[in-house]
């Protein structure tokens, strides 16, 4: 689906990323899509999304060539299940870790929040401070030396099996230096200050523009009613 109707869709699921320009795919899950979806578009505009092959992508084939599809609903308890299902099922080739179980999207209680504020109020032990080299040595060589539990392995052995969507693959090096040289022109240049100005200028120019800003108005109503419509699946299996 386009974008603009994931706006109101603030619902718990599965949700896919898709590059229109070769069909490759990364597959998540929130406990609210919509706003997950904006948390990467805000990576990804920026060029520090933690998803470097996700980001390589955005970065050569542009905001244009992605497009955002809602999956599935389905209950906060049945999220990581139903993630791993469409992860072994769909093979998606910017899932880094082909595992599910990463905490974004998380959301802490009140009352989770109401402590962490109590226990870090006044908290100013770490402003500006840095690890020395030995301690820096000490921690790298603490993280060498830890191990996957027996559990851990065979959750991770499960969601590779069969998968083969990056199997001895090497990136051609024209496409490294396309990757490169755009992520340069972006991010780097004696003249980014500019272009960062004029890329909000643009914003600020469709916003004022009414015809646009009508479209976007009828997205988003589109979206709300699509999201009260939308309904909830809470199976564990197609």
């Amino acid at each position: 689906m386009a974008f603009g109707i994931l706006y109101g869709m603030r619902v718990c699921g599965i949700y896919k990323i898709r590059n229109t320009a070769n069909g490759n795919i990364y597959v998540g899950s929130s406990v609210n899509v919509e706003s997950r979806i904006f948390k990467h578009l805000s990576f990804l505009r920026r060029g520090d999304h933690p998803n470097g092959h996700l980001q390589a992508a955005f970065t050569l084939y542009g905001e244009a060539a992605f497009e955002y599809e809602l999956i599935e609903t389905c209950s906060r308890d049945q999220l990581l299940a139903r993630e791993q299902h469409h992860i072994d099922s769909l093979k998606p080739a910017y899932n880094i870790c082909q595992v599910a179980g990463n905490t974004l999207g998380y959301q802490h209680t009140e009352e989770a929040k109401a402590k962490m504020a109590v226990v870090n109020k006044g908290n100013q032990r770490h402003l500006g401070k840095k690890h020395s080299e030995q301690t820096k040595r000490l921690i790298g060589e603490l993280a060498s030396q830890r191990r996957h539990t027996e559990e851990v392995k065979a959750k991770i052995a499960k969601g590779v099996t069969g998968n083969k969507s990056n199997t001895g693959r090497t990136l051609p090096p024209e496409h490294v230096a396309k990757v490169a040289a755009a992520s340069l022109r972006m991010w780097s240049g004696d003249d980014k200050e500019q272009r960062r100005q004029a890329a909000a200028d643009r914003a600020r120019a469709r916003w004022a523009d009414p015809v646009w800003k009508a479209q976007q108005a009828a997205k988003i109503k589109a979206g709300k009613a699509a999201s009260k419509a939308w309904p909830t699946t809470t199976t564990t299996g197609d």
